[in-house]
Parts: C-alpha cells; sequence; structure tokens
C-alpha cells in the first residue's frame, strides 16, 4: 500500500471544505494567528517497523512559523503564507504542508522538549533497535491559534469539516496508538472517535492511564497525560511507568 498517496488522496477531498468554512465564516487566519493544518507524511522506516508506533499530540505550537519556519528559508509569518499562498493549486498546497513534516524530522531539533524526547523514549521501548524515524506523529486537534489550543469555535469548524485523525490512524494501521491529550482533551477526543470506551489498567487512575476501545483504532490504544503533564507535576517518574507499561501491554 502507498501510505503516502492515500493521504494525499485524503488531505485533497476534505482540505477545500475545510477553507471554504472558514472564509464564510469571515475567519482571517493570519490575523487570528492560526496555524496551517499539520499533514503527515510516512517515512519508509515506519513501514519496516515491528511495532508500528502512532503517537498524537494535542495541537502545534505555531505549524508553518517560528522553528518550523526557519525550514522553509523565512521568519516571518506573513511570508510563509504568501509562500504557500502565491499557488492557489491544493495539490500544492498540500505537498509544501507534507515536506514541513518531513523536514521537521519528528521533533529533531527539539529533543529537549518533554514531548519529543518522550515520544522518541516511547518509541524505543517498544522498537530497541529501530531507525530514528520509526514512528508516526500528529495532533488531535489539527491546527493550533496564537501557538495554542484555538478558540472552540474554530476548533469546531476543522473538527467538523476536516476530520482527519481517525482517517490518518485507518491509512497508516499503526499496531499501538497514544493519545498524549490527557482528560481535558476527553470531550474532543469521544467526539472524534463516537462511542469511545475507556478501559481501566490495573495500577492505574484512568486519567493517568486507559486503554481505549473503538472499532477505528487497534487493540493497543492508550490514552495518557501531556509529557509536561508529568514533569510540570514531578512526576518524571510515573510517566517511566506508564511508558514501561504500555510497552509490557503492546508485547503481549
Amino acid at each position: 500500500m502507498d501510505y503516502n498517496k492515500a493521504l494525499f488522496e485524503m488531505y485533497e477531498e476534505h482540505w477545500p471544505r475545510l477553507r471554504k468554512a472558514l472564509d464564510l465564516k469571515g475567519v482571517n487566519t493570519i490575523q487570528e494567528k492560526i496555524s496551517y493544518p499539520l499533514l503527515i507524511h510516512v517515512f519508509p522506516e515506519y513501514q519496516k517497523m515491528k511495532i508500528k508506533l502512532f503517537i498524537v499530540g494535542q495541537q502545534t505550537k505555531g505549524w508553518g512559523w517560528n522553528g518550523v519556519a526557519d525550514y522553509l528559508g523565512t521568519s516571518k509569518w506573513d511570508d510563509f503564507v504568501e509562500k504557500l499562498d502565491d499557488d492557489n493549486s491544493v495539490e500544492q498546497f498540500i505537498k509544501e504542508l507534507t515536506k514541513i513534516y518531513m523536514g521537521f524530522h519528528l521533533g529533531e531539533k527539539y529533543y529537549r522538549s518533554p514531548f519529543w524526547r518522550s515520544s522518541h523514549k516511547l518509541f524505543r521501548g517498544l522498537n530497541p533497535s529501530g531507525p530514528e524515524y520509526g514512528f508516526l506523529w500528529s495532533n488531535l486537534v489539527k491546527v493550533d491559534q496564537h501557538q495554542k489550543r484555538p478558540r472552540s469555535f474554530i476548533e469546531e469548524i476543522v473538527f467538523n469539516l476536516f476530520p482527519v485523525i481517525p482517517l490518518e490512524i485507518e491509512i497508516a494501521r499503526p499496531d499501538v496508538v497514544v493519545f498524549f491529550t490527557g482528560p481535558y482533551y476527553d470531550q474532543r477526543l469521544t467526539q472524534t472517535f463516537n462511542r469511545l470506551g475507556f478501559d481501566k489498567i490495573e495500577g492505574y487512575d484512568e486519567e493517568t492511564l486507559s486503554r481505549l476501545t473503538h472499532n477505528g483504532l487497534p487493540k493497543n490504544s492508550f490514552r495518557t497525560y501531556h509529557p509536561n503533564w508529568f514533569i510540570r507535576s514531578g512526576k518524571s517518574r510515573e510517566l517511566d511507568k506508564v511508558f514501561s507499561k504500555i510497552s509490557e501491554l503492546a508485547k503481549i
């Protein structure tokens, strides 16, 4: 299966609806500092993994500007917008955003951040000898606003018109999916995956670690806190225990 061809076709189908909806609502994405959507790319290394891991975060932190904009050779938000909007072709737009994901190299320059350090650590626990780019990363909320979670009505538009997370997972066919979204995003999570179940894992309260059950998710799907929460709460050791438990359950 050509994962990236399938992803491209899926994005191509959904993007015009989102763009039209934002326009109809009078949303100025530049003034509102709304990022472009995170579009993923499947690296060849992922396809070779014994245990394919798909990590889902909350939302980006300025996707398409700040550090990511350096990849395109520009540091200004407006310059980045013009770079993509010069060509109104949806095809070109998707290709440009996919290039950003590829160039970001799963947080290669951000290993000091709790999210990326933890993501790679979890991957290593599942695939000790795996290569650097052996897992996938996406976000539950596909855009950010002012580098944070978007306002509720923006998030709702994106959720309704760009419902691609379940489709990304369906195309990628991972063995393990881990949502670093924490309980504060559970409402969005349950709306994204209708009739989602939260099963208790012995030794953990539901908020810290739950197994998720849904027809659109693999058996080994889990929701835990964002790594930042563990570290801010002084519970780094608890995060290590969560990862060990996920690895243990995924390898049974």
